[in-house]
């Protein structure tokens, strides 16, 4: 496993950036995450988990709309999913397992979108659109 802290990037960009890192099967857990247990083997098994799938709430959409405002550059898969009126996204609290190439893939994107709109050290509770990359990009698998 590889660890990797960036201080002074904001946002998601140390998580994705850790993600990006491995090189074999993980599960990154958030320290605000709190597991009774461990997961059961069949869920750590899988192709990939995450802690939940989310359905946006009004707050969600708000941010979402914020995006779409600012006109950053982005995949037009990722524009299309952002103008939808319920946005689906997951909770990246835990993330990971077996499917390096897609995590891979996603990380790619997401760092594009951060690098094309110069978002590596800007504070903003916009960033959390790496989780719907997550989302969008597993409805195009």
């Amino acid at each position: 496993m590889t660890i990797c802290y960036a201080p002074t990037f904001i946002g998601p960009y140390p998580k994705i950036l850790t993600y990006s890192l491995q090189k074999e099967p993980f599960i990154h857990v958030d320290g605000d995450v709190h597991l009774p247990h461990w997961l059961d083997d069949s869920i750590e098994s899988g192709a990939l988990i995450a802690q939940n799938i989310e359905m946006g709430s009004q707050y969600y959409k708000n941010m979402m709309n914020d995006i779409l405002r600012s006109d950053y550059r982005m995949p037009d898969f990722l524009h299309k999913a952002l103008e939808r009126d319920v946005i689906l996204s997951y909770n990246a609290g835990f993330l990971g397992r077996n499917d390096l190439d897609f995590i891979q893939e996603y990380c790619r994107i997401a760092f594009q979108f951060i690098d094309d709109n110069g978002l590596r050290n800007f504070h903003s509770r916009n960033l959390s659109v790496n989780n719907n990359l997550l989302m969008t990009i597993l409805k195009l698998k």
